[in-house]
């Protein structure tokens, strides 16, 4: 980044500014940037779906499932690998899935991630410039958004048993200030 900064170009015209002989590396990384949202667009095509479907009500993989006698309720994963995915049933197990036609390309990830890449087209094409604006709402929304859980959550009933407990553990008499020495406290905390 700080060589994008200094020369004001790109990763391949900033790697050759230091030596010719260094485009290649400004060519890898845009390569590997490439491949990168090309997997990322469809992820988030995924929770594009997800996102529009939660609006119905009831929400599609709430219905009664009457491919699935075991349970007779369709769960989030049988519907993502049957429904969304298009792929079927095997031994009417409700758990393993195959393939169920020639093509592996479901109508629904392809519009879903046509709509991301759209998406992604609308944002970039004007350049850099006017994502500036995008990018102060989108910072600031979800930093305020965190700060007032945080202090939402202190005023809870218990809130201060919750966060002793959380500290000290169940059932320690360790102080809180020495509890944060410990490793456990930080393994717990990163998990």
């Amino acid at each position: 980044m700080a060589l994008g900064q200094k020369f004001q170009r790109g990763p391949i015209i900033a790697f050759q500014g230091i030596n010719p002989r260094l485009g290649g590396v400004g060519w890898a990384q845009v390569y590997s940037a490439f491949i990168t949202a090309l997997y990322y667009n469809v992820i988030v095509g995924y929770a594009l779906f997800y996102f529009v479907n939660s609006f119905a009500d009831p929400m599609p993989w709430t219905k009664a499932d009457h491919d699935c006698p075991s349970t007779g309720i369709m769960s989030p994963v049988t519907y993502f690998w049957s429904n969304f995915l298009g792929y079927t049933d095997k031994d009417n197990e409700c758990q393993t899935f195959e393939a169920s036609g020639e093509s592996f390309v479901s109508g629904s990830v392809l519009v879903c991630t046509l709509v991301t890449w759209l998406l992604v087209f609308l944002s970039l094409f004007k350049g850099i410039r006017p994502l500036s604006v995008i990018v102060y709402p989108t910072f600031l929304i979800p930093a305020v958004m965190v700060v007032v859980f945080m202090i939402y959550g202190c005023t809870l009933d218990n809130a201060q048993e919750g966060f002793d407990m959380y500290l000290k553990g169940e059932d320690s008499d360790i102080p809180p200030e020495d509890a944060l020495e410990k490793a456990d406290i930080w393994i717990n905390a990163v998990a």
